[in-house]
């Protein structure tokens, strides 16, 4: 019996190796091709809409010294070089292919969006410093809660030890918080300072101007117990 020739019944015997070729040359797809060219015209669609990936650096370079490779063993083996018009599509497709799949990776690493770089996240707002708390000499028993674990006010670690050494603290004193206020219209500090017995503190409110010899003291009260 004689054997069909090559691709002429490709419906009985499958779909044949060329059809990608064919496809890519505009031909129609043969019996039992249709979804294969389907397939392939969704994905030269998807391919077209999306952007041009560029390829990851020292790739190119790596395939022409594979190519190149290829072609000087060819010569030692005596065989003439041979770049075959498939052979140049499988480079193309492994170039492209290749820098396709890095850029999804990018961009289900990094959450890019693949029509354009990813969109510069806004560094945070600072903080905005609070408001001086309001304070007369009758409230400052009461800002307890106001000052403790504030950390606003003179933030000058030299300049708040000598503070406390003017009010007879030790230099090395840490307050547990402290908050900027006015005190009978006077713009200052309040610190609180534990003293060493449970829930007792001193509520220490100084001026600006508290310095060794000049405690610019404008409140200081003990609460708790």
């Amino acid at each position: 019996m004689t054997e069909p020739a090559s691709g002429a019944r490709d419906g009985d015997r499958g779909v044949a190796p060329d059809a990608a070729e064919r496809h890519g040359a505009g031909a129609s797809p043969r019996p039992g091709e249709e979804e294969l060219f389907a397939a392939l015209d969704r994905t030269r669609a998807d391919l077209a809409a999306a952007p041009r990936p560029t390829a990851p650096e020292g790739l190119t370079a790596s395939l022409l010294a594979a190519v190149a490779d290829e072609r000087a063993a060819e010569r030692a083996a005596g065989a003439a070089p041979r770049v075959t018009p498939l052979r140049r599509r499988w480079v193309a497709a492994a170039v492209v292919g290749t820098a396709a799949a890095a850029a999804v990776l990018a961009v289900v690493v990094l959450g890019a969006d693949p029509a354009g770089p990813p969109t510069p996240t806004a560094a945070p707002a600072p903080s905005p410093t609070p408001e001086p708390v309001v304070l007369t000499s009758a409230d400052l028993p009461q800002a307890l809660r106001a000052g403790l674990g504030g950390r606003d006010g003179n933030a000058d670690p030299a300049a708040r030890a000598a503070c406390f050494v003017a009010h007879g603290l030790p230099a090395g004193t840490v307050p547990v918080g402290s908050r900027a206020v006015v005190l009978d219209g006077r713009p200052g500090t309040l610190y609180v300072v534990a003293t060493g017995r449970a829930a007792v503190f001193r509520l220490l409110v100084v001026g600006p101007a508290c310095a060794p010899g000049s405690p610019d003291t404008l409140g200081d009260v003990t609460v708790g117990g």
